[in-house]
């Protein structure tokens, strides 16, 4: 028995099964591909938190040794130090553009692929001890009584 008014539709299953297939395989692979740019972008900014971390470190190290000899006869010095997840190369130099006694601390943090810079000006004052502090700082001088 014949049914009026159909076609032959013979292999539209198949057609239309290969389309869907194809829009699937295009949506997985698009959305692969996201997820592949993302970590690569979070492995970035990582990298790039922890050369600035890094750089920070170089900074300290140098304000350390500024601390233990408060004088510009040796500048500029530069230093490098290797640490776990990468390196810093720290340089301290006059900073005449300023002024007198002002010293110019350049540190580069770097890790992995990503680089971060960090940059601080001190001043050295002639003072050996200095103590700055935001509140009233209190001193009271005992004796022993021995002499």
């Amino acid at each position: 028995m014949k049914i009026v008014g159909s076609k032959n539709n013979k292999g539209i299953a198949l057609l239309l099964a290969l389309v869907i297939m194809a829009v699937l395989f295009t949506l997985s692979t698009a959305y692969l591909s996201s997820m592949l740019s993302e970590s690569g972008i979070a492995r970035n900014q990582e990298s790039g938190e922890k050369a600035f971390f890094i750089a920070e470190s170089g900074i300290d190290r140098a304000v350390r040794a500024i601390v233990e000899t408060p004088s510009t006869d040796d500048m500029p010095w530069t230093l490098t130090e290797t640490m776990t997840d990468g390196y810093y190369a720290v340089t301290a130099a006059e900073a005449v553009d300023i002024g007198d006694d002002y010293v110019r601390i350049t540190s580069i943090g770097y890790c992995n692929n990503a680089s971060r810079i960090t940059e601080l000006v001190v001043y050295l004052c002639g003072w050996k001890y200095l103590l700055l502090s935001m509140s009233d700082i209190n001193f009271s001088v005992t004796s022993t009584g021995k002499s």
